[in-house]
């Protein structure tokens, strides 16, 4: 009986939340009418879908493949600095909101999906070094990981990859500064070799700007055996 209860409990605790607090969209506050989820449908078509025929699109899967370490690349959205992707990104990140994460994962998932990749042996997300999980809580990627697992059907794998020293922040540094930042900055955890050798890795990031963490992370996963890495984010910074 009580079994039968909880879920009905949880549902009119959360409908009750929706009249006292109405869900807002989490890119410019406007109230979400029902269906919605993490914004509203005018900030949603702000957001421009990638192009594999532009040259954005071609520029970072070159940044990506210096290294012949990147089978493909997919991506879901441009992420400009003055649009609502940002604001949505700044609170899947910093803000707590992990559900956001999840919610974008599921669109790269189906872009996976329709780029006949699908099928590959697992989803891997990048990973961020202790002190920084401590301080935000949780792995922003490893939230886009789960989403992009649960469409795809490729099992998560947390924790395959690991960060071998602190990084500084990415964002103030150029091209090369970004590349000899994170240069050897990642390894894999030594009972995860045996599982990547010979597989198909689905890499998962948030946001691809250079490309060189995505390029470091992928370069360890090939010399642990990987067969192939297919780099995966939800934006591409322009």
């Amino acid at each position: 009986m009580h079994a039968d209860i909880r879920p009905v409990s949880s549902s009119l605790l959360r409908i009750c939340a929706d009249v006292v607090f109405p869900p807002v969209c989490h890119s410019c506050n406007a109230s979400l009418l029902p269906g919605d989820s993490i914004a509203c449908p005018s900030c949603l078509r702000a957001i421009l879908p990638v192009d594999e025929w532009d040259d954005a699109y071609r520029e970072a899967f070159a940044n990506l493949n210096e290294e012949r370490t990147v089978a493909d690349f997919v991506a879901a959205w441009y992420f400009e600095r003055d649009g609502p992707l940002r604001a949505l990104m700044h609170r899947l990140k910093y803000g707590g909101m992990s559900s956001i994460g999840v919610a974008f994962g599921r669109v790269l998932g189906e872009r996976i999906r329709e780029a006949g990749l699908g099928g590959s042996d697992m989803v891997v997300p990048l990973p961020l070094h202790t002190s920084r999980m401590r301080e935000r809580g949780y792995n922003q990627c490893e939230h886009i990981a789960r989403g992009v697992s649960a469409v795809t059907g490729s099992p998560l794998r947390t924790g395959v990859l690991r960060r071998t020293r602190f990084t500084p922040s990415q964002t103030p540094l150029g091209h090369g500064g970004r590349r000899e930042n994170v240069r050897d900055a990642f390894a894999l955890s030594p009972h995860d070799l045996q599982a990547v050798a010979g597989r198909t890795v689905l890499l998962v990031d948030d946001v691809v700007t250079t490309g060189a963490t995505m390029r470091s992370c992928a370069g360890a996963l090939h010399r642990a055996g990987a067969r192939a890495v297919i780099a995966c984010a939800v934006a591409i910074a322009r």
